[in-house]
């Protein structure tokens, strides 16, 4: 298998152990959506990171993953293209600075609702290093000004 969107499902402690499952057994996925899923942990998105190297979009919005979990991911993953971990407790610009250093060929990137924890200095990591990004969403990216957003459209043009 190399995608499975799981979105919006009721996740439990029995579900979250099923997504551990299937990046065990299936380490060529390339495609996993798990948001808004209640059930799924840290540990789970961890072990999809390290389990499944060639994943190029994981979508994790849920506000039960933390970046640690995020961190694992993009050391593991550097063919990821698309990332969405919007709601991800504890986002800052040191995640977003290991994402981009990670993660080179990014082409689509939303933290939305990051607060005040991430702010120019790690949107415009990610547009130092992610040159070939196309999309970002940084809505309820309070500290985020227009002086990223333009460093972003300089280093991006695509």
């Amino acid at each position: 298998m190399e995608h499975l969107d799981v979105s919006r499902c009721a996740g439990d402690a029995e579900f979250d152990e099923s997504i551990r499952a299937v990046a065990h057994s299936c380490p060529q996925l390339r495609h996993l959506n798990v948001s808004r899923n209640g059930g799924i942990t840290d540990a789970t998105i961890c072990s999809v990171g390290l389990s499944c190297r060639q994943l190029r979009h994981l979508d994790v919005t849920n506000d039960n993953i933390t970046a640690a979990a995020i961190g694992t991911v993009a050391e593991s993953c550097p063919h990821l293209a698309h990332l969405y971990f919007a709601f991800v407790e504890g986002v800052s610009d040191a995640s977003l600075l290991t994402v981009a250093r990670k993660c080179p060929t990014l082409t689509y990137l939303s933290v939305c609702g990051a607060g005040d924890g991430v702010t120019d200095t790690g949107i415009c990591a990610v547009a130092h290093h992610c040159r070939s990004l196309r999309g970002l969403n940084t809505s309820g990216c309070s500290a985020v000004t227009d002086a990223s957003v333009i460093e972003v459209v300089r280093q991006c043009p695509d």
